[in-house]
């Protein structure tokens, strides 16, 4: 039996193909060949079409309670482009991660590229920045999770580099590691940040983003 508290009809869902991302509608749910229906916008189509079978994809969804949430691996079964709206189908997840919302601020799952970058000092004093790119799967003021492939301490200070769109262009946001857990028997791992010492700039146009997500 599909766990319907997290896969049913009419919820959103954040799909990760590589550097592919979108969101969708999950349209059907057929338990007997265990796969998921997702409704993509016409907006996404371009994105759509370059999605291969058999592609491993990430995949973020919420309850429909809106106080849980699931990351979870899948493949695609295969895409229609000709339906209205076009269909990705994929199987239902072997492996996923139940997660309860205990915090402050809200979080919205997502499916967002983001830019990553590690402060190191050297011995003369200058910064050096290494960029990195992780997978941002939920998100809220205080903070967000990660999903990457590369190894953080616990306490280590990072900047995301997050493009919001429009107007408001990149923001350069300050976090700190607060835990860290692997993903099942994978090289990804999550990672939870917490945002520290945000000017108000930042923390204005980071609300604002978010709450165009919702």
């Amino acid at each position: 039996m599909m766990d319907n508290i997290f896969f049913k009809k009419g919820l959103d869902i954040f799909v990760r193909i590589g550097d592919i991302g979108f969101k969708g509608n999950i349209s059907s749910i057929d338990e007997s060949s265990k796969r998921i229906d997702i409704g993509v916008p016409d907006q996404w189509l371009s994105s759509l079409a370059r999605v291969e079978r058999g592609s491993e994809c990430t995949i973020t969804t919420k309850s429909h309670a809106g106080q849980n949430y699931v990351v979870g691996l899948s493949k695609v079964i295969e895409k229609r482009l000709n339906f209205s709206p076009p269909l990705l189908i994929i199987d239902f997840p072997e492996k996923f991660e139940k997660r309860s919302e205990l915090r402050r601020y809200r979080r919205i799952g997502v499916s967002i590229i983001t830019g990553i970058y590690q402060e190191k000092e050297l011995k003369g004093g200058n910064l050096i920045e290494k960029h990195l790119e992780g997978t941002i799967v939920d998100i809220g003021l205080g903070g967000c999770q990660i999903m990457v492939d590369y190894l953080f301490e616990t306490g280590e200070l990072l900047l995301l580099d997050l493009n919001i769109g429009g107007n408001g262009g990149n923001l350069r946001i300050p976090c700190q590691v607060r835990y860290t857990k692997p993903f099942y028997n994978t090289r990804l791992k999550l990672y939870g940040l917490e945002f520290v010492n945000m000017g108000k700039e930042i923390k204005d146009k980071l609300e604002s983003f978010i709450t165009n997500l919702i």
